[in-house]
């Protein structure tokens, strides 16, 4: 890995692992905008995927992945609860599946729309949020 984060860090002259840190960090502050707007993109691209009841398989193996994108940007942008919320999402396609459960779906929607148009909810809230969706996953994979 000629010129990578080690050779940097290993040269002579290179950088601290501080220094990558907060390089990393700038880097990530630069593009939080539009991670931001490209998961509510995603998050109406569910939406309107999941108004077909029930949707294709197409359908909804594009909005399993849909949601993936959802989780891993929410980890790396500091959306804790929405990355969360996305992943119990995932589950509740996969353990509903052959099934729908439109409101069980309709539920995990709002509930990671809250949880990016908060960005930051208290932690209690946020808590008692993700632990109301695993319930309702739960219930819905039940049926």
């Amino acid at each position: 890995m000629a010129g990578g984060l080690a050779s940097a860090l290993n040269a002579h002259d290179g950088i601290t692992l501080a220094q990558a840190c907060e390089l990393a960090s700038v880097n990530v502050d630069s593009i939080r905008g539009k991670a931001v707007a490209a998961m509510n993109d995603s998050l109406r691209d569910l939406s309107a995927l999941g108004a077909e009841e029930p949707p294709a398989r197409a359908q909804r193996r594009e909005m399993h992945s849909l949601s993936c994108a959802i989780a891993g940007a929410g980890g790396m942008f500091g959306f804790d609860g929405l990355s969360k919320a996305a992943y119990c999402f995932c589950r509740l396609l996969d353990e509903t599946e052959p099934n729908w459960d439109a409101e069980a779906v309709r539920v995990h929607l709002a509930a990671m729309r809250v949880l990016l148009s908060l960005e930051r909810a208290t932690e209690g809230a946020e808590a008692a949020l993700l632990e109301g969706l695993v319930e309702v996953r739960r219930l819905a994979a039940s049926r």
